[in-house]
């Protein structure tokens, strides 16, 4: 009832960008992709100026694995609003796909409005220092930003591990280990944190621990 109540609508006021908000939200929790992504479409295509249909759009692109189209859809939504945790989610995306200078920019850009923010900082530490071509230069900035993040949330076991991850690349395995071991300690079932142990462990020696770890993780 709800929808043909929505699609009459929409036939008499083709106009009105609240029912095809409303009709949006219904499609998404009746898990129906086919037919919202016709209408994220349609509504993009109508109100171009209204951020919430990217927003939707960006997600769902990124849900179904069509990176392209998300990276795009994410730079419309910020060219329309201001939103951190798009903009995070978009530099990700970049990231992934080595568009490595737009990533980076996002993240200076993010860090330049709020230099507090320690997921931000983390983040961005935690990005430079997973790249296989990262330099020496880029893990000594990353190692500045997460021991930023740190000190701001010094109880946070995912921040803790990004910094003992970095202690590990830089091949200062004793701080490695302290910190990861710390971050296992605070979240022992997280499989990525469980397997840098392993890898630290593995480095100082221990190669029958270091399979326990990898076992568990």
């Amino acid at each position: 009832i709800f929808e043909q109540v929505i699609t009459s609508g929409l036939s008499k006021f083709p106009d009105e960008h609240t029912l095809y908000t409303s009709y949006i939200w219904f499609l998404i929790t009746q898990e129906r992709k086919i037919e919202l992504r016709k209408v994220i479409d349609l509504a993009i295509e109508k109100f171009p100026e209204i951020p919430f249909y990217y927003h939707y759009s960006a997600y769902n692109y990124m849900i179904d694995g069509f990176v392209d189209e998300a990276i795009e859809h994410f730079r419309k939504l910020l060219a329309l609003y201001d939103d951190n945790e798009s903009a995070i989610t978009l530099a990700m995306l970049l990231n992934e796909t080595y568009q490595y200078s737009e990533a980076d920019s996002i993240f200076n850009l993010l860090i330049e409005k709020d230099s507090s923010n320690a997921n931000i900082l983390n983040n961005f530490a935690y990005f430079l220092s997973c790249r296989e071509d990262a330099s020496l230069e880029s893990l000594n900035i990353a190692l500045t930003l997460s021991q930023k993040s740190v000190k701001l949330e010094p109880g946070n076991p995912l921040f803790l591990d990004t910094l003992g991850w970095i202690y590990y690349q830089l091949g200062n395995i004793n701080q490695a280990l302290l910190f990861i071991d710390k971050s296992n300690k605070l979240e022992a079932d997280n499989p990525e944190v469980i397997t840098h142990l392993g890898d630290v462990v593995k480095a100082i020696g221990y190669h029958e621990r270091a399979q326990i770890f990898y076992q568990k993780a």
